[in-house]
């Protein structure tokens, strides 16, 4: 994804970033690093972390206890990875959309009856 995109992001949206998912970001850059045999982490890399973070045009967003509940329910329905579920809790606390590329995820929501349209891609922002 292009940060410049980000930056230049039509006033109307507010971003949101959930707090617990930058853990999963550290690690698919790590993973992306060894997976390249690079000597050290881009420069690119440190910078998207740092513009998510502190670059003032995405709110990270904390966890609150409720959260849980519905995360929870979408482990109990089979779903496995904390970070799709988180993500799916917080824009839903929000009332927000969510940006996602993960098909699979929006298809399990789908198939659950759980409000799969509040994931949408980039090209749909």
């Amino acid at each position: 994804m292009e940060f410049e995109a980000l930056s230049k992001k039509p006033e109307p949206h507010e971003l949101y970033y959930p707090a617990t998912s930058l853990i999963e970001l550290e690690g698919v850059i790590v993973k992306e690093v060894r997976r390249r045999n690079l000597g050290e982490i881009p420069k690119q890399a440190v910078d998207g972390l740092d513009f998510i973070v502190y670059g003032g045009k995405i709110n990270v967003d904390l966890p609150v206890g409720d959260d849980l509940k519905l995360i929870y329910k979408v482990f109990k329905l089979g779903w496995r990875d904390i970070y799709d579920a988180t993500l799916y809790a917080t824009a839903k606390r929000l009332e927000a959309k969510a940006l996602s590329l993960d098909a699979a995820f929006k298809a399990f929501l789908k198939e659950c009856d759980l409000d799969h349209e509040i994931l949408i891609t980039l090209e749909e922002l």
